[in-house]
């Protein structure tokens, strides 16, 4: 405590022990089983090998929970991008998702072998694009911000894109934001 009794200070020693090494990277393709069921294995979409190359965790590299997350990302921009989304609003059979990882740790020679599980979802193709809000702006003004279209396979990263161009007009803006 301080002289004054108004404080005090608190040490916490961490032992965070010796890091681990990855000694394995894969990934396991699953499908949703249903809202209460567990995912089942699915065949690959894409190659494994062509999503280890996403990946920035690697065999003999440091296992870290930020490498972890950025793999995630990747994956989810790499699935996204060709029609596979990831969003709240899309029921489970139909939603991309990474799942817990795997962990296989070896205690002896502290290294872990390590699983992605990534449920792979539906490729969705866009239906049709609404604007809703717009009582002075005409349909085709934001219609021309967009890169995107009905009929075509849903690309995250160009939606996200086209709300970027039609948020930068100025005309309106979407206080919830949900892409």
């Amino acid at each position: 405590f301080s002289s004054d009794k108004r404080g005090v200070v608190i040490h916490i020693a961490v032992d965070e022990g010796q890091p681990y090494t990855v000694s394995a990277l894969a990934i396991e393709t699953l499908e949703a089983e249903g809202a209460q069921g567990e995912p089942r294995p699915a065949a690959p979409i894409f190659p494994e090998a062509e999503l280890l190359a996403l990946c920035d965790l690697e065999p003999g590299a440091r296992f870290e929970q930020a490498a972890l997350e950025r793999d995630r990302g990747a994956l989810r921009d790499h699935y996204g991008d060709r029609g596979y989304l990831s969003h709240p609003s899309l029921p489970p059979g139909l939603a991309w998702d990474f799942l817990e990882p795997r962990l296989v740790f070896d205690v002896e020679h502290q290294t872990v072998a390590v699983t992605y599980r990534v449920v792979q979802g539906r490729r969705l193709k866009l239906h049709e694009i609404l604007f809703a809000g717009s009582q002075h702006t005409r349909d085709r003004v934001l219609r021309r911000e967009l890169s995107v279209f009905p009929g075509e396979y849903a690309d995250l990263e160009e939606i996200n894109r086209s709300l970027a161009r039609i948020q930068a007009t100025g005309y309106f803006r979407d206080d919830l934001n949900r892409l």
